[in-house]
Order: C-alpha cells, then structure tokens, then sequence
C-alpha cells in the first residue's frame, strides 16, 4: 500500500463506489470564509432592479450547450440569473461574468487564493482530495495509455501535479492562469510546460496528450464547446479526458438550496447534467466512456438527514452525488 504525505492509498477495486472520508469538520472557519469572500465579491457589483446588467461586467448568453434561446428562470442569486435551456436540460447563469472581468478574478482575487490555501491546510480536506486524485489515476493505469503526457487544466495550488510527480510517471503539464503557485507548478512540470492562457489561445506546439485532467473547471469556461474542442484537438487517438464537475441537481442542493455551495453564479456559470455533457461532448466529437458519482453528503447535509448506508445508496441510484466525474475519450 502507498502512502502519500500520511495517507494510506489503497488498491482501488469498485470503481463505482465513492471515495469516503469523515467529512463532518470540512466546513471549517476558513471554508466559511471562502464563501463569505464570493458573497462579498459579488454583492459590491453594480445591480439594476437585482440584476446584474453593466456590459463591463457581463454579457447575456444563450444556452452554451446548444447554443439556443429557449430557456426558462429558475431563480436570481447575487444578482445572477440562473436559466434551464427547454432543449437540452443544461442550467446556466444567464448574464455570465466576460472573460476579462472572469481572468482579474482568478488572478488577483482573494476568493481564490484562500480556496488554495484552504486545500492544503485542512487535513480532511487534504485527504479527501489525496484519495479521489489517487483512485482516478489508478482507473487511468489500468486503461494502459502509452502516451505518458498528461496536461493539468486550471492546476490550481498544484495539488494533484505534486501527487502525480511523487506517484506516477506521466511526463507532467499544467495549465493555470493565477500567478499565486505559478513558482510552485513551474518547479514541478518545467516552464515550458507551464500554459498561462485558456487551452484554446495555449500553442502546445503539436503535442498530444494521452490524459488531460479537468478538476472543477468546466463549470468556470463560458464557451465550453470552444475550450473542449481544443481539448480534443490535443488529446491523443487513445487518450483520455477526466472531468469532475459539481452537480447542481445534488441532494444537497434539495435539502439546502439556494445556500448550497455549488451555485457560486459569480464563478460557476455552467451546470451540466448527464444530458447536457453528453451533447457537448457529442458536439465536439467526443464521447463519455463512463461515469462516476462522488461525495454522495456533504458536511452541511448532516444536521438535516438521517445517515445510513440505505440513503447514501439512494442517492447513488438517483444521481444526487455532489460531484460527478466523467471518463471521456474520442468518438467511435
């Protein structure tokens, strides 16, 4: 058995059992925090009538899935209005952040540079992610992918690129826009190896990729058809793309609503369901391979349900995990 910075990492078996770990403490005063932060962020921008409207800020957007019109308002949070396209199921904010306005976010925001410091300092936190990033590679291994590149989307604080160069031999690489770890990932995958700009405007000078990971970043893309179709175009004939993704239609979100973590409009501005991923997928001439649920109860669900193995299987069967994780490879 292997162990990584303390944690026992085990032979991973069924798959399609989530990863579990005493997830009671995870809402920490820094975590609380975080999320005061991203209130606070969005409360400040200028609103009209509730809504948050200023051209310089954000752009009203038809389905970015599909690409139509034919939505319907779900609800308003922070001045963000969350839609449900009639066509395809996908949930959107509808007057999403412009991509300018999204970079200074990520590079000078104090939301996001607690979220990375946060990962690293909570030991439960720290070791829930250890496990997950180690369970996936070992699905990854046992596909028996020649082609050793993996390329890192939105690396973070590095969290998985450290775990991969101290447990596996992929030839490393990392895309991140935030300068707060670029040090840290550089130190780890080289500088040339290092991408500063969104994959679709990155010059990856003809390398293909055998696995391209995605941890809770398709969510932030505005134009994911545009991002994932680059993705693509790097990734080798035999490779893979691994992407988690929070899932809005979660129990949590059931039993807390609109308070649930998942609906930060200010940065997540795209909610997949399993139809919807399909068809992106589909329309960049991608496929999903399979499908895993993760993180069936989060911490803020206890004080309202009754836990036992019998709910945490219900909501396995009914696909309310709070993230959801796809293995998706070229189409046949």
């Amino acid at each position: 058995m292997n162990v990584y910075k303390g944690v026992e990492i085990p032979e991973f078996i069924e798959y399609e059992k989530p990863i579990f770990v005493n997830n009671r403490g995870f809402r920490t005063k820094k975590t609380n925090n975080y999320f005061d932060l991203s209130f606070r962020e969005a409360s400040n921008l200028p609103k009209e009538n509730g809504l948050i409207t200023s051209k310089d800020i954000v752009c009203f957007v038809n389905c970015p899935v599909c690409g139509k019109a034919d939505n319907q308002q779900l609800f308003l949070k922070w001045g963000f209005k969350i839609s449900e396209c009639n066509r395809c199921d996908h949930t959107f904010v509808e007057n999403q952040m412009i991509q300018s306005a999204l970079d200074k976010l990520y590079v000078e925001s104090d939301v996001d540079k607690q979220f990375q410091i946060r990962k690293k300092q909570d030991e439960g936190l720290s070791k829930y992610w250890i496990l997950l990033y180690s369970k996936y590679l070992q699905l990854l291994r046992n596909k028996k992918i020649n082609n050793l590149s993996l390329l890192d989307v939105g690396a973070g604080g590095g969290d998985f690129i450290e775990l991969c160069n101290e447990m596996e031999n992929y030839k490393l690489h990392a895309m991140e826009f935030s300068s707060n770890s670029a040090d840290f990932l550089a130190s780890i995958v080289g500088p040339s190896n290092l991408y500063k700009k969104e994959i679709s405007n990155s010059d990856f000078k003809g390398k293909k990729f055998g696995v391209i990971t995605i941890w809770g970043v398709l969510e932030h893309i505005n134009n994911p058809i545009k991002e994932l179709q680059k993705c693509k175009e790097i990734l080798d004939s035999e490779g893979r793309i691994v992407v988690l993704i929070p899932n809005l239609y979660s129990r949590a979100f059931k039993i807390l609503g609109l308070m649930v973590p998942t609906l930060n409009p200010r940065s997540h501005v795209n909610f997949y369901t399993k139809k919807s991923m399909g068809i992106l997928c589909n329309e960049v001439g991608l496929e999903i391979e399979e499908y895993y649920q993760e993180l069936p109860v989060i911490d803020l669900m206890y004080d309202y349900i009754d836990y036992n193995e019998a709910l945490v299987e219900e909501i396995l069967n009914k696909n309310e995990s709070y993230y959801s994780v796809y293995i998706i490879r070229h189409k046949n």
